[in-house]
């Protein structure tokens, strides 16, 4: 679009988060109100305002660098902004371009929006988890330390104790991965993932869940989400489902489409169903809302006769994230 400057500038005044306006060279050639306000730093014709962004988070603005503009001419980044008293605060920066209307790009809009609070509400959401996380690491430790002592009192139940031990490890390992956070600085994949999270239904009848997936790399973010997903559905089918039952099976697909992940989950043997709930559990309505919100997907769920049928749409980008 075309804009007199005049017009720009007040523009970017009535806007309520701190605006600059980069000029076709990267320059900045203009700062509204709330950006002088915020920053105490008035327009400059040189690139110095890439000197109020933290360091570390100055290579987000790569894309500005060298006079290059993003590719996609749309521009979105989380980073800290340094204010006037030399604090840092956390800003979403988006930027988009000004165009003639022959479509030459004379300016970027970068706008700042606050989100200093969303910031430290993650950071409370995420020290709670890791903190439940821990209490209920230990009561696992707990009830195994219980079961091995028991053993010297009964002989002849050694080889269950055994069993029940593993399978209490395994679900600890399994719901350790379920915590927001639990898997930073660790590498894997959708299979890697899903087998472990899985793993302490198996121990018993290791034939009764069939896994057959594509693999995928997964990032942190996806990581942990599509753990919550699989944890609560896991637990799900072990209350309410075919894995309820000694004949239940369970049978978990996953297939790359396109720029999604699909994952199928069948099972089968469990109670018998003869309609959908009437009411969503708490356990639906999460699994629905971290796929739609956390993995930018959807689910499709089936009741069956012989068990629940849910297929699992999956952004493959938001799964690496």
């Amino acid at each position: 679009m075309s804009l007199a400057t005049a017009d720009l500038a007040t523009f970017c005044d009535a806007v309520p988060h701190p605006v600059i306006v980069l000029d076709a060279d990267q320059g900045q050639d203009f700062a509204n109100r709330r950006w002088r306000d915020h920053t105490g730093v008035a327009v400059s014709h040189e690139r110095d305002w890439i000197d109020l962004i933290h360091g570390d988070d100055r290579h987000l603005f790569d894309p500005f660098a060298d006079r290059a503009a993003p590719h996609d001419e749309t521009f979105r980044a989380e980073c800290r902004l340094r204010g006037r008293d030399g604090d840092f605060s956390w800003f979403l920066a988006q930027a988009g371009a000004l165009r003639e209307p022959e479509g030459l790009t004379i300016r970027w809009l970068l706008t700042f929006t606050n989100i200093e609070i969303v910031k430290r509400s993650e950071q409370v959401y995420m020290v709670l988890a890791h903190e439940l996380g821990h209490r209920v690491k230990n009561i696992f430790a707990i009830f195994s330390g219980l079961v091995r002592l028991s053993v010297p009192k009964h002989p002849s139940a050694a080889d269950f104790a055994a069993e029940l031990d593993g399978r209490v490890g395994a679900l600890a390992a399994a719901n350790e991965l379920a915590v927001p956070g639990a898997n930073a600085g660790i590498s894997t994949t959708a299979l890697a993932l899903i087998e472990q999270l899985l793993a302490p239904y198996r121990t018993l009848d290791r034939d009764r869940i069939r896994l057959d997936l594509d693999d995928l790399p997964l990032g942190l973010s996806g990581a942990n989400a599509l753990a919550l997903i699989v944890h609560e559905q896991a637990t799900n089918a072990v209350k309410y489902g075919s894995l309820s039952t000694a004949s239940g099976t369970l049978v978990v697909k996953g297939r790359r489409r396109d720029d999604h992940y699909v994952v199928t989950w069948a099972e089968c043997g469990g109670p018998r169903l003869d309609d959908a709930p009437k009411h969503k559990g708490f356990g639906s309505r999460l699994t629905d809302r971290t796929v739609s919100r956390q993995l930018g997907g959807r689910v499709e769920r089936r009741w069956l006769a012989e068990g629940l049928s849910m297929e699992m749409h999956f952004s493959i980008e938001r799964l690496q994230s």
